[in-house]
């Protein structure tokens, strides 16, 4: 694992690969999964997201934009 990972990172997953993964082991890893909708005519909303989070809301303020 090269990627530098501060000690101070508050997410557990975050130090998990630096912590306890070394070169060679074998990881399991599934596609993305969850529902991310955006239901017709649900009026005002307000969409938070940080890092790959963003990709799902810039759509769907692209489609509640379109609609408005």
């Amino acid at each position: 694992m090269g990627a530098p990972c501060p000690r101070s990172c508050p997410a557990s997953i975050c130090r998990f690969p630096h912590d306890h993964l070394r070169i060679g082991d074998i990881i399991e890893a599934r596609d993305p999964s969850g529902v991310f909708v955006l239901p017709e005519g649900c009026g005002p909303v307000v969409l938070i997201s940080a890092g790959v989070g963003l990709t799902p809301m810039v759509s769907m303020l692209h489609a509640a934009a379109a609609t408005t």
